[in-house]
């Protein structure tokens, strides 16, 4: 069988791997909605509402909180958990300056513990958001590591002349397609694509041992092959090295993050 090349769609949105999303704006407003939410409702440590000049002045948490969100989601840091680290500095020297030009007193106590509820609620907000996520990551180039089948499997389809044959580590990803399963993998030319007429299970059982990890009902990747963990438009992608990207969704999250820590 002929093998064809990825799509230059795949290519094109490589190019675009770390082009921020409206999805970061969202989670901005939030968090910035959030902080505003609940200084109006619990006015923490003598904060008070006595007149619309104090609400006004309250309401300015809203774009302050979001400019300093959003500034921090534009700023190009690739690991998430020092993005947080980030975020969190930044949200608590701002809103200790606005509380402490707001307050226009010497009570410095008062003003750090509202500055300290405001910011242990943003992680509160930060951490519920991130959970069972899988942050954006490099990841090890494990080819090395993987073991060498010296030995060709052959992979095969309904028909007579769906054959293929090559080494398990050479195989990227495969996905399902209606009746057909596209298997991407690598050749000395580049990435290579071939349609074969099978279950995706039944073609992925085929691979001997533990290679494929399933991380989406339609797909099963090759982790050792993959480059990279990105988030786009608000959904977790595993990306390889011609830009291929594939979803990772909820029910297999946590088997990814364990194979990934492994």
């Amino acid at each position: 069988m002929i093998g064809q090349h990825p799509t230059e769609d795949m290519n094109s949105s490589a190019r675009h791997a770390h082009r921020r999303h409206p999805f970061q704006l969202m989670r901005a407003s939030a968090v910035a909605l959030g902080v505003v939410a609940f200084l109006f409702l619990f006015r923490p440590f003598g904060l008070t509402i006595d007149s619309a000049t104090d609400a006004f002045v309250l309401l300015g948490f809203a774009p302050l909180n979001l400019l300093i969100m959003f500034g921090v989601h534009s700023v190009p840091i690739r690991i998430e958990s020092w993005r947080t680290v980030v975020a969190l500095c930044s949200l608590l020297i701002g809103n200790t300056g606005y509380l402490a030009i707001w307050s226009q007193s010497t009570q410095a106590v008062p003003i750090g513990l509202s500055v300290a509820l405001v910011v242990g609620m943003t992680v509160a907000i930060l951490t519920l958001w991130n959970r069972g996520r899988i942050p954006e990551q490099e990841l090890p180039d494990r080819r090395n590591d993987a073991p060498v089948h010296e030995e060709i499997i052959t992979l095969t389809g309904a028909g007579a002349d769906e054959i293929v044959r090559l080494a398990p580590e050479e195989i990227l990803f495969m996905s399902a397609n209606g009746n057909y399963v596209d298997l991407h993998y690598r050749t000395s030319k580049g990435v290579e694509k071939t349609m074969l007429r099978t279950p995706l299970t039944r073609l992925v059982a085929q691979v001997s041992g533990n290679l494929m990890i399933q991380c989406h009902r339609s797909h099963f990747v090759n982790l050792s092959a993959a480059r990279r963990i990105v988030r786009s438009k608000g959904r977790t992608l595993i990306e390889f090295d011609q830009g291929e990207r594939i979803p990772v969704s909820r029910k297999f999250r946590q088997r990814v993050r364990a194979e990934i820590s492994a």
